[in-house]
């Protein structure tokens, strides 16, 4: 398992360690995703969902990119507190709550059921690694979705890996993942 907290600590300066955990404004996971794994801009595509663009088209566009490039990174997506219960696995509809902060995941899987979108979230929080969520919650997120475009053969030598089935060398920073470090 690749160990981004470690990663950022090893690899950024103290800005930008205390902008993504402690201040929890997180930083650019587009950025991070670059940087792991040696890409250039043209090397990743993005589609916001809630940015303005029409829901509908931009979940068809996400969909097609799943299935043409694989798992994508859904980065900028608010957190409500409802998204932080452990029992929720399933989201559809609008958020309803005040943000708590951005957070980024994995979309790995989508299905089209009563001509509405679906997309399988995989997550790094122990008590929620799956959720399911309707293109209308993706949307209302604010929520953006990247793809990798050219093909990566391997993850560069210098990046933190761990081989435990979670990343729990994250206790030398304290209680400052606030969204993230609730499930340890």
């Amino acid at each position: 398992m690749l160990n981004v907290a470690k990663y950022i600590v090893q690899f950024y300066d103290n800005r930008a360690v205390r902008n993504h955990i402690v201040d929890n404004v997180g930083g650019n996971s587009i950025g991070f995703m670059r940087d792991i794994m040696g890409l250039e801009r043209e090397d990743v595509v993005t589609t916001g969902l809630g940015m303005g663009k029409a829901i509908p088209a931009n979940a068809e566009e996400v969909a097609t990119d799943i299935r043409k490039y694989g798992i994508g990174l859904v980065s900028t997506f608010a957190v409500e507190p409802a998204f932080q219960q452990a029992d929720g696995t399933s989201y559809d509809g609008a958020l309803t709550e005040k943000s708590l902060g951005q957070h980024a995941m994995a979309v790995v899987g989508h299905r089209k059921e009563d001509n509405k979108h679906y997309f399988l979230l995989q997550n790094w929080w122990i008590e929620k690694q799956f959720v399911e969520v309707s293109q209308d919650y993706l949307a209302s997120s604010g929520a953006s979705v990247s793809f990798v475009t050219k093909a990566v053969s391997e993850i560069p030598i210098n990046y933190p890996t761990v081989s435990g089935a979670y990343s729990l060398e994250t206790e030398d920073l304290g209680d400052h993942f606030e969204l993230e470090m609730r499930s340890l």
